[in-house]
C-alpha cells in the first residue's frame, strides 16, 4: 500500500477515535448531570436545615 494511503487512512482513523471518545464524554456528562438534578430533588432544599430545633452559637457566646 503506498505511503500516502497509509497516512491518509491514519488521519481518518484518528479522527474517528477522536469522535468516538467525544461521543462517550458527552453520554457520561449527560448522565452526570441528569443525576445531579436527580439528587437535588430527593434532598432538602438549598440552605434548608434537617433539624430546625438546632441553633448555631459561638463558643463562649453561649445563652
Amino acid at each position: 500500500m503506498p505511503a500516502h494511503v497509509q497516512v491518509a487512512m491514519a488521519g481518518s482513523v484518528r479522527e474517528g477515535l477522536l469522535a468516538l471518545a467525544v461521543g462517550a464524554g458527552m453520554q457520561v456528562m449527560a448522565a452526570m448531570m441528569e443525576e445531579s438534578v436527580t439528587c437535588q430533588c430527593q434532598c432538602s432544599p438549598a440552605g434548608g436545615h434537617q433539624a430546625p430545633s438546632l441553633q448555631q452559637s459561638r463558643p463562649g457566646k453561649g445563652d
